[in-house]
């Protein structure tokens, strides 16, 4: 629920693909306003199977992250 996510302080970082038919962007635009400190990420062309992503753009965005 959002009051449960209101509760985590950690860093998070939400990535979501733009063409993702799992999950869409509104719904994950949702859990980012809920939570303190997120990040958010929409990733151009890209779809839900992990397999699918575009490496090279989601490695940086983790190191983006993690720094």
């Amino acid at each position: 629920t959002d009051a449960m996510l209101s509760k985590i302080h950690a860093p998070v970082q939400l990535m979501v693909g733009d063409k993702d038919n799992m999950v869409s962007i509104e719904e994950t635009m949702q859990v980012y306003r809920s939570l303190k400190s997120a990040t958010l990420a929409v990733l151009p062309n890209t779809v839900h199977p992990f397999e699918k992503i575009n490496t090279p753009m989601l490695l940086q965005l983790m190191r983006d992250f993690f720094k």
